[in-house]
């Protein structure tokens, strides 16, 4: 890539190969690229459209890409330079695994303020992704996730078999931790994990004023759960923490969270109210 340079600075510091053909119009400040099919890494395939308006100053240039298909594999993309200070495409060692990454879907805006949306199938699960962002100035985002079946086994390593499928959707304002607003749900419809299934389980969180609230409740023939929290960031150097919980008929054996022939039930409300960062500056009450 870095023999395409003239049409942007930044592809000087992208020397991975690639090979493509592809049917190019217009002139390097605006132009469109149909059908373009290129090969990179080891098994990587783009089939594309592209449209740039605005080169050679990448970051203010606007793009319209529509992915018929993307299939690469975790080494490749691992390897990919980008212009950025990681150099290479920075990838969460949870997917080391994946064997497959096939992706379809489009992206329209500019580096920052732009839209996507694309369905990800790999071998350990799918997900459709929705991104809206905009930091130009407050920094607005919305995002979601539809995810399938992911198996979590295979990403953590796990010994017995476990999957999960859920919805994610966040939106708010701001970056930094004193300035920063949203909102969070998570909906499971199923959860398997330690050997037991566990369906409808709604998360919630929100976040202002430097605070995060979360709550949600588990309602399981081995476990009823109702959860409530506060952690507040406005001290940096001593977080506050505080929890109320209602446990009832909590059974730990068939839960797989205790080792133990016998059968142990709990059932408690805690209440606790804290703050610190490590067991020598904690203080507060804990009921």
């Amino acid at each position: 890539l870095s023999d395409l340079r003239y049409f942007s600075w930044v592809l000087d510091r992208m020397p991975d190969k690639f090979v493509f053909t592809a049917y190019f119009d217009g002139k390097v400040s605006d132009f469109t690229v149909k059908n373009f099919d290129a090969r990179f890494g080891e098994n990587s395939h783009i089939d594309a459209d592209v449209a740039f308006k605005g080169l050679p100053e990448f970051f203010t240039s606007y793009m319209d890409i529509n992915f018929r298909n993307l299939r690469t594999t975790y080494n490749d993309v691992d390897n990919f330079a980008i212009p950025i200070e990681s150099v290479t495409v920075p990838m969460p060692s949870v997917l080391d695994d994946v064997e497959v990454f096939e992706l379809t879907g489009f992206f329209k805006g500019y580096p920052d303020d732009f839209n996507t949306q694309f369905n990800l199938q790999t071998d350990i699960g799918n997900m459709d992704i929705y991104v809206y962002l905009n930091t130009t100035e407050d920094s607005e985002y919305i995002f979601s996730i539809d995810a399938d079946n992911i198996n979590l086994q295979k990403m953590f390593d796990m010994d017995e078999e476990s999957e999960v499928t859920f919805e994610f959707g966040m939106d708010g304002k701001g970056l930094e931790v004193e300035t920063s607003n949203f909102k969070a749900d998570v909906a499971v419809e199923s959860l398997k994990i330690m050997g037991n299934e566990f369906d409808s389980i709604d998360i919630h969180a929100d976040y202002g004023d430097s605070r995060l609230l979360t709550d949600f409740d588990i309602k399981h023939p081995l476990i009823n759960l109702d959860w409530a929290s506060v952690i507040d960031f406005k001290d940096q150097d001593k977080l506050g923490y505080k929890v109320s919980a209602k446990v009832k008929n909590a059974d730990l054996v068939k839960l797989n969270l205790v080792d133990y022939d016998k059968t142990v039930v709990v059932s408690s409300d805690i209440d606790l109210d804290i703050k610190g960062d490590n067991l020598d500056d904690i203080v507060g009450s804990v009921a």
